[in-house]
């Protein structure tokens, strides 16, 4: 009896914030230890560790939602940033505006097009030159 009371009374404190957060500073410290980074590296390569990657890391529902944000304009406007530079979102829009969405080559709309119209630039100068279709 006494011991489901102790038994209980560990559970109570293991599911509070402050149990959580002692058992993660403990986990923490052992995974800095040699025998806590010698057993990490051996799930590591196990069967068990890549099936969990496999199933969790690379999973359908995060592929569908990476390829819709990709599609957003907020992720249009995130890959035109990191690609050219904090300039290239104002530039793109002008450029839309300017060639009225269609390609400076071939001259087809935006939405003919199943992927976006993609910010021309001159490698050397870096200079923006219009707006063209992956074509």
């Amino acid at each position: 009896m006494a011991s489901e009371k102790i038994r209980q009374s560990k559970m109570k404190y293991q599911k509070s914030t402050k149990g959580r957060e002692r058992h993660n500073e403990a986990n923490a410290r052992y995974k800095k230890t040699k025998k806590g980074k010698e057993a990490n590296s051996r799930y590591s390569k196990s069967t068990k560790a890549k099936t969990t990657r496999k199933k969790y890391g690379r999973s359908k529902v995060k592929k569908e939602s990476r390829v819709r944000y990709d599609k957003s304009t907020k992720g249009r406007e995130a890959a035109l940033k990191a690609r050219h530079g904090s300039g290239a979102i104002e530039c793109w829009n002008k450029f839309f505006e300017k060639q009225l969405g269609c390609c400076a080559i071939c001259g087809r709309h935006q939405s003919e097009l199943k992927q976006r119209l993609a910010l021309d630039h001159d490698h050397e100068t870096g200079e923006y030159r219009g707006l063209l279709c992956t074509r």
